[in-house]
């Protein structure tokens, strides 16, 4: 849940982190064909969250919907009038299908698939109703359902098994003026089992078992506060909670249901300001409460400073 927007480990080399072609296709549709690791944000599907970058914006994994963290991969993205009053978008990504090792190309592995409309009726107001489907498989190494933006169990329900998944969301922006927006997001996704989960030490379940999941945030954006070119924000929400779950655990001898007991709230606030053309700081701050939704443990707190340079 302390996890930020921008991390990871590439052992000192030099990768291709992103690799897409996209061109218009009339006046009303854009394509855009995806090579290496590319989400879906980066396939211009609007997450209506206007501090959503990683490299620039909030600090925190949580700074747009979950919704929209289903891996990343080679795929396509069709995006219909994206900027007329009503449009859509349609993706699908294949996440191991750029991993020749494994063998499984663009339909034979993990996937997800998400049908978004988007709806800007005037400049003040802009939402979006979402669908997704997903399919993970242990191949890559750990089952991370919604990418490990909730507790340890809404990653893995019904532990290191194959998991589909059904996601249903919706998002909104509303800009009250050329300096301030207020979004935010809401989350339902069920999870199914597509394994047993008894082939997990401690777990009694059956293929086909189903878990829900819940998830919300809103935030306020502040455009050029105190200096133009600088974006603070503000974000609160419960992450990723599992609310519901057909498969029971066994714990100290005694059988229970595999949920999470208590609720986790996010709370975030950054300050990003540019030091010249090309270099920008952001310092910021995140705190937990109740991590993995349990309210024995500890609140955490993360203080960060990022700089980010861009040519």
């Amino acid at each position: 849940m302390t996890r930020l927007g921008f991390d990871g480990n590439d052992n000192n080399r030099l990768d291709i982190n992103q690799a897409f072609y996209r061109f218009p296709l009339g006046d009303l549709v854009t394509i855009q064909l995806d090579a290496v690791n590319v989400g879906l944000t980066a396939r211009g599907v609007p997450t209506y969250s206007p501090v959503d970058s990683g490299a620039r914006d909030a600090i925190s994994r949580y700074a747009y919907s979950p919704i929209y963290r289903q891996g990343g991969g080679p795929g396509l993205d069709i995006a219909i009038n994206p900027r007329g009053i009503i449009g859509a978008n349609f993706s699908y990504l294949a996440s191991t299908g750029d991993n020749p090792d494994l063998g499984q190309g663009l339909t034979n592995g993990d996937f997800s698939a998400l049908a978004q409309l988007n709806l800007q009726p005037n400049s003040v107001l802009q939402f979006g109703l979402t669908y997704a489907h997903s399919y993970e498989t242990p191949e890559r190494g750990n089952v991370s359902f919604l990418q490990n933006t909730g507790s340890v169990l809404t990653s893995r329900p019904f532990g290191n098994i194959a998991t589909t998944g059904n996601h249903y969301g919706t998002q909104a922006t509303i800009r009250f003026s050329p300096h301030i927006s207020l979004f935010g997001w809401g989350g339902y996704s069920q999870a199914i089992a597509e394994d047993s989960p008894n082939s997990v030490a401690n777990l009694r379940g059956s293929q086909g078992s189903k878990a829900d999941l819940l998830y919300y945030a809103v935030g306020l954006a502040f455009f050029d506060l105190f200096q133009e070119g600088s974006l603070a924000g503000i974000i609160f929400g419960q992450p990723p909670k599992l609310i519901n779950n057909e498969v029971r655990e066994t714990v100290n001898s005694r059988v229970r249901k595999r949920e999470d007991d208590d609720t986790s709230y996010h709370l975030e606030a950054f300050y990003r300001f540019p030091i010249t053309n090309n270099i920008e700081v952001t310092p910021g701050f995140l705190v937990i409460f109740n991590p993995e939704h349990n309210k024995n443990n500890g609140t955490l707190y993360v203080g960060t400073i990022r700089t980010t340079f861009r040519f």
